[in-house]
């Protein structure tokens, strides 16, 4: 036991506790992120993308992301902030997109759909814009909205396409400064398809 306490065994070991109790603290936040398709869950048939759903989002060059979670480390929304200098979003831009698993999106179709995104403002840099756009297979089809100063639903509503089915769901805050990276949360997206609506 005195060769324990002795400093050259001592402080190191000390320190390797301080790490090992660090990282857990950290959970699954320090796992390397993964894109990937994710499946949502149906409700009164639309598609929903909340939780667990949203943490496996594809970055794009134009954005930065961060996946939230609360202290049970379940995912409660997806931190998505547009880097200084890129202005409105552009036609040629991939965004952050949340990929769709193929038997979803092949259940969806190519639309018309409505999707409906329940945003939170994030502290002092909440974006005053929120670009989405859609990906059917071809040029993503983008829609810019305004961002309430207060959590809310935002909804885009985008026409039928011959592109082909959906296959993700891209994100891109707009910022009119360039001091920060200005950004939203996003909560949760609803898919829903309808019938008969031109794009909005």
């Amino acid at each position: 036991m005195r060769f324990f306490f002795r400093w050259w065994v001592f402080y190191p070991a000390l320190l390797i506790a301080a790490g090992a109790i660090i990282l857990a603290s950290l959970g699954p936040a320090v796992l390397r992120h993964e894109a990937r398709p994710v499946a949502g869950a149906v409700e009164d048939g639309a598609l929903v993308l909340a939780g667990d759903a949203l943490s496996h989002a594809e970055a794009s060059p134009e954005t930065v992301f961060y996946v939230a979670r609360n202290a049970g480390w379940r995912v409660t929304g997806l931190r998505v902030a547009v880097l200084p200098g890129n202005g409105p979003v552009k036609p040629e831009e991939r965004g952050l997109r949340v990929l769709l698993a193929g038997d979803m999106a092949q259940a969806l179709g190519s639309g018309p759909f409505r999707v409906d995104v329940e945003v939170a403002p994030v502290p002092v840099t909440t974006a005053p814009f929120l670009a989405l756009g859609l990906d059917r297979g071809g040029t993503i089809e983008w829609l810019t909205q305004p961002v309430s100063v207060v959590e809310s639903v935002i909804s885009y509503t985008f026409a039928a396409s011959a592109s082909g089915a959906l296959q993700a769901i891209a994100l891109r805050p707009v910022a009119t400064l360039e001091d920060y990276n200005y950004g939203v949360e996003i909560r949760s997206i609803r898919i829903v398809p309808i019938a008969g609506a031109g794009a909005s």
